[in-house]
């Protein structure tokens, strides 16, 4: 008897295993039927996966605190180049996951090759994902450090990235107002991915996509002086 009802509870949560997993796929067709093609959110979850990757190889999270943990970085911060340099170059960043950024790089390829955009269009799209990438690492990079002077953990920066990627893998028109907002002006996927995307399919303005690097300009500017404040709160060993 125990047998049987060991078998009923582990097909019963099989069920609801199979209905979450289809659910899921259903939303992604009403997305799709709400305006999306299949290359096209193929283009938004990489692109987002592109760029969260690269932050990924760039910086570990947990190496960074660990090491001011211990007194190590200084170091790094001793030698005569910027802090940002001695600390993205002495902390690498997950070099072995290197293989999630360029398996996502040829999806790019492939959705844009199946998408037939203009090429001035392709090459506005490259530069501002550059741009986002360079934006996404400074600002995680300073909530790294924020985060350890007032948690003494990794673990915030962490998650930050983990629903960074999964919010922008979808379109933000599917969240409220205040959901899209938190996604561009505060964790900003929304001016690296989003919006060039939509500028790029010809669903936004072009200009936009020009205020959305503007705005990665201005993220990384933040960024850099609010790291360059945070950095002095640090002392060696944590103490």
């Amino acid at each position: 008897m125990e047998f049987i009802e060991n078998i009923k509870y582990f097909m019963l949560c099989q069920k609801y295993h199979w209905k979450e997993f289809f659910t899921y796929r259903l939303q992604g067709l009403i997305w799709i039927i709400a305006g999306w093609n299949y290359y096209q959110l193929l283009l938004l979850a990489n692109t987002s996966g592109f760029i969260i990757g690269f932050v990924w190889y760039f910086i570990i999270a947990w190496n960074i605190v660990d090491g001011m943990r211990a007194g190590e970085l200084d170091k790094y911060l001793i030698r005569p180049f910027g802090k940002i340099t001695c600390i993205l170059s002495g902390y690498s960043g997950n070099l072995t996951g290197v293989a999630g950024p360029i398996g996502s790089l040829l999806l790019i390829i492939y959705s844009l090759v199946n998408l037939k955009l203009q090429l001035l269009s392709i090459v506005m799209f490259i530069f501002s994902m550059l741009i986002g990438i360079a934006a996404i690492v400074m600002l995680f990079l300073f909530i790294t450090v924020l985060a350890y002077l007032f948690m003494n953990s990794a673990q915030f920066t962490n998650s930050m990235l983990n629903i960074s990627f999964s919010a922008n893998s979808y379109p933000l028109a599917i969240y409220g107002i205040g959901i899209q907002l938190i996604f561009t002006l505060i964790l900003p996927i929304g001016f690296a991915v989003y919006y060039p995307i939509q500028a790029l399919l010809g669903v936004i303005n072009p200009i936009f996509a020009i205020i959305s690097v503007f705005g990665l300009f201005i993220i990384i500017a933040v960024s850099k002086l609010g790291f360059d404040k945070a950095i002095r709160g640090y002392s060696s060993g944590g103490g």
